[in-house]
C-alpha cells in the first residue's frame, strides 16, 4: 500500500511538471516565473553558464518532487497524514535548493573576482606606466590575470571587437557583475579617458581603498566566526542527541517515531531548530 502511494506521488509530481511546462509554452510564463527567469538569467550570465533559465525553472520543480518523495519515503512509518505533511514541507524546501546553490556559486565567484581585481588593476597600472594604451593594457590584463577576472576582461575585449565602445564595454562588465569595487574602477577609468588624468595614480588610490575594505571585512569575519560556529553547534546538538539516545536506549526513543505526539514533537523540534539557527546567523551577520 505504501509503495503504491509513493508511486502515485512520483507520477503526480511528473504530471504536474509536464502540465506546468506545457502551460508555460502555450500561454506564456506567469509574472512570478518571468521575474524568476530574469533573475536566473542574470545570475547565469554572471557565472558564464550557457544554460537557458527555463531549465533552471524545470530543475526547481524536479528538485521539489525528489525531495518530497524522499521525505515521504522516510516518514512512511509515521501515523497517517504525517508522510503527506513531510512531503509538502520537503517539496517546498527542495524548490529553493537550486536557487540556494546558484546563490552560493554566485557569491563564491564574486568573492574570488573581488580578490583578483586588485591584481588586475595593478596589471593595468603597470601597462599604462609602460606606455601601453588602455586597450593594450586591458589585453595584457586579460592574458595574465586568472579567471574569473581574466574571463570578464576577455568578454569586454570581445565586445569591443564587435564594435562596442570602450566605455560601454566597461559599463556592461560592471552591470553584469554588480560589484561595487569594479564599478568604482569603471567610473574612474571612463572619467579619466574622457577628461584626462593620471589613471595609474587613481588606480593606486582605489587599490588602497579596496585593501582597507578587505581588511575590515576580514576583521569582522574573525570577530563573528564564534557566533557562526555557535549557530552550527546549536543546530546539530538536537540531532546528535537524538542519535545518541536512540543508540543507548532504543525503547525510550520508540514513541517519538510511532505515535502522533512523537511525530508532532519532531515537527516542532525541527522548526525551532531551523528558526534558532537562522536567528543566530542573522544576529552575527554584520551589514556595512
Amino acid at each position: 500500500m505504501m509503495l503504491a502511494v509513493i508511486i502515485l506521488c512520483v507520477f503526480g509530481a511528473v504530471g504536474l511538471q509536464s502540465y506546468l511546462l506545457v502551460r508555460s509554452l502555450a500561454e506564456g510564463y506567469s509574472s512570478y516565473e518571468q521575474r524568476y527567469l530574469r533573475s536566473a538569467t542574470a545570475a547565469l550570465s554572471q557565472l558564464s553558464i550557457n544554460v537557458p533559465a527555463e531549465r533552471l525553472l524545470l530543475l526547481k520543480l524536479v528538485s521539489a518532487s525528489v525531495c518530497g518523495v524522499v521525505a515521504f519515503a522516510l516518514a512512511a512509518a509515521a501515523p497517517p497524514l504525517f508522510p503527506l505533511i513531510f512531503f509538502g514541507l520537503a517539496a517546498i524546501a527542495g524548490s529553493f535548493l537550486p536557487e540556494f546553490c546558484l546563490r552560493w556559486m554566485l557569491g563564491r565567484r564574486r568573492k574570488m573576482f573581488n580578490t583578483q581585481l586588485i591584481e588586475a588593476m595593478n596589471t593595468l597600472s603597470n601597462g599604462l606606466r609602460s606606455g601601453f594604451s588602455f586597450r593594450q593594457a586591458l589585453e595584457l590584463t586579460a592574458k595574465q590575470v586568472a579567471d574569473p577576472c581574466g574571463l570578464e576582461f576577455r568578454i569586454a575585449l570581445h565586445e569591443m571587437d564587435l564594435g562596442v565602445s570602450l566605455p560601454h564595454a566597461l559599463r556592461n562588465m560592471s552591470d553584469r557583475l554588480e560589484d561595487s569595487d569594479l564599478e568604482l574602477m569603471v567610473m574612474a577609468s571612463n572619467l579619466c579617458l574622457q577628461v584626462g588624468g593620471d589613471l595609474p595614480t587613481v588606480f593606486a588610490q582605489i587599490i588602497e581603498t579596496i585593501r582597507e575594505r578587505n581588511r575590515i571585512t576580514g576583521k569582522v569575519d574573525a570577530l563573528t566566526s564564534q557566533g557562526r560556529m555557535q549557530a552550527t553547534i546549536v543546530g546539530l546538538i538536537p540531532i546528535a542527541l537524538a542519535f545518541i539516545v536512540r543508540a543507548i536506549n532504543p525503547e525510550m526513543m520508540k514513541p517519538m517515531f510511532t505515535t502522533v505526539l512523537g511525530w508532532s514533537l519532531l515537527v516542532i523540534v525541527i522548526a525551532l531548530d531551523v528558526a534558532g539557527y537562522y536567528m543566530i546567523r542573522r544576529i552575527v551577520s554584520i551589514r556595512y
